[in-house]
């Protein structure tokens, strides 16, 4: 049986098998080992070498395998995973709905939103609007939110769908000053208003909004930005959902991004790290008008696993683990450490410029290098690293578990690769010359 690859032809691929994991890397079948510079996409903050966490799951999945929600049934570990998330949220949280992933959190989130206008009588506020650039899944609906204009093409005419929006956000390239930045943002929340006032308010249910996208090439607003984010909301009655699916669980230094935002959100979407990424595992959370909107209605939406028992189960060891080592303050030190590293490539001239929050860095190439599909040359060398073709920037997401040392070595790989490919850019211009 031939397999089907996400986001790739799958015709005329070498697929390359994998034997096994260590810590922060894997190994192919012919010993080639492969550091991931992305920690599986984001999604396992605490490396992938984690026994303790398997062993947990092992042990009590033959207890309790499976919950049916939709027949009014739970269990102590669901009833205790509540309790710990909504200390984590400060309160901030009150409710949740659980599922499988980050595209199925959106969804959720999505549904949400609608039903709660509908518990408003307001049944008109049933549009969203997310930002070009920014990632919120592949389902209809949330690959329909996702602001990449490449992942529409293929469904040209059907994607994106006719109630969902597009708003500019905060993105610069190279390095910018305070001001420049200031005026970068202003300006999206400018066109944004303009976007609201000309659809009309009244048909607007939620704004959508990573904290930040990875996908985009990691591009952090000001806490100021999301303030004035959160007061157009509540001046125009629209709720705020935060897409934390990538960003959640520790790796900026927070565990909820909206407190690394510095802003309260109606509804938060979150997958991925929660697990630590070994069973799948989506919360979709909700403050207390939302929440309780809801939960006084009939909510017509759901999954035969919500929650499936796997993720739950680890999702109480990651929050364990994430606690005994202090992981939200180790991920302020990794972005110390990769900004130093960057900082060199910077003045080296191997990069253009950089962003680096928690454990994310965007890293800013010329479009050569980008066009040369150098992340096919850095598994040469033993790294997987992004950079899109059609956006030319390095884009890292470190393990909460990395060590300063393993951090050097990636950047000295990193300089390496950079210094060779730009020689070769400019011996070429050269020639051309």
């Amino acid at each position: 049986m031939k397999q089907l690859l996400p986001f790739s032809k799958s015709a005329g691929q070498d697929l390359r098998v994998i034997a096994h994991y260590g810590k922060h890397s894997f190994f192919l079948a012919d010993g080639k080992e492969i550091f991931d510079a992305q920690s599986g996409n984001g999604a396992f903050p605490l490396g992938f070498d984690r026994p303790e966490l398997i062993n947990f799951v092992a042990d009590n999945i033959k207890r309790v395998p499976f919950v049916r929600a939709n027949n009014s049934t739970t269990a102590d570990p669901i009833l205790e995973l509540n309790a710990k998330f909504k200390a984590l949220s400060k309160n901030k949280f009150t409710h949740v709905f659980y599922g499988l992933g980050g595209s199925d959190s959106i969804e959720t989130a999505m549904k949400m939103a609608i039903a709660y206008w509908k518990t408003k009588n307001v049944g008109s506020k049933n549009k969203f609007i997310s930002f070009l650039h920014g990632y919120h899944g592949s389902t209809f609906a949330s690959g329909s939110a996702t602001g990449i204009k490449n992942f529409h093409r293929p469904f040209r005419n059907t994607l994106p769908l006719a109630w969902t929006l597009h708003a500019n956000q905060p993105r610069w390239f190279g390095i910018k000053s305070a001001e420049e930045i200031e005026l970068i943002e202003n300006t999206s929340l400018t066109e944004l208003e303009a976007l609201i006032q000309t659809e009309g308010a009244d048909q607007i249910g939620a704004i959508i909004k990573e904290p930040f996208s990875w996908q985009s090439g990691v591009h952090p607003p000001s806490q100021q930005y999301y303030k004035k984010l959160r007061a157009l909301c509540d001046q125009y009655e629209i709720l705020l959902i935060v897409d934390d699916v990538c960003t959640g669980a520790g790796k900026l230094g927070t565990y909820f991004g909206a407190e690394w935002m510095g802003i309260d959100c109606d509804i938060s979407c979150n997958a991925k790290g929660l697990s630590a990424g070994f069973f799948p595992l989506s919360a979709t959370f909700c403050n207390e008008k939302v929440g309780e909107a809801l939960y006084d209605s009939y909510f017509i939406h759901g999954w035969t696993y919500s929650p499936p028992m796997t993720g739950v189960f680890a999702a109480l060891k990651a929050i364990e683990l994430l606690e005994q080592n202090n992981s939200l303050q180790r991920a302020n030190e990794i972005q110390e450490k990769v900004s130093l590293c960057a900082d060199s490539l910077l003045k080296k001239g191997l990069i253009n410029g950089f962003r680096a929050q928690g454990v994310f860095c965007g890293m800013d190439i010329e479009n050569e290098l980008a066009k040369s599909k150098i992340e096919l040359i850095l598994w040469e060398h033993g790294v997987q690293m992004s950079c899109y073709r059609f956006d030319p920037v390095l884009r890292t997401i470190l393990a909460l578990s990395i060590t300063d040392q393993e951090i050097e070595s990636l950047f000295q790989t990193l300089e390496k690769v950079l210094a060779d490919e730009l020689a070769k850019v400019i011996k070429k211009e050269r020639v051309s010359k």
